[in-house]
């Protein structure tokens, strides 16, 4: 079964070079989700991506590329 289309927040990946361009432009996952508990902040990570994505025009997926291309040099040119 295929759901690409579906209209839920599909997972995303979040790897050590997306936490780097995220702690880079200063969003704390712990601070964010008002807990430690890992399962909290990953559900509060993804529909906080799919949320910028959403207000940018793009995907979350496309998003999570971008910040894992980075790998954390969101202030260069």
């Amino acid at each position: 079964m295929d759901d690409r289309d579906a209209a839920c927040h599909r997972a995303l990946i979040l790897d050590a070079r997306v936490f780097r361009s995220l702690n880079a432009l200063g969003w704390s996952g712990w601070k964010a989700a008002g807990t430690r508990h890992w399962p909290t902040r990953y559900a509060t990570y993804v529909s906080s991506m799919h949320g910028w994505a959403s207000s940018l025009g793009v995907t979350g997926h496309w998003l999570e590329w971008l910040l894992f291309h980075l790998n954390g040099r969101v202030d260069e040119p």
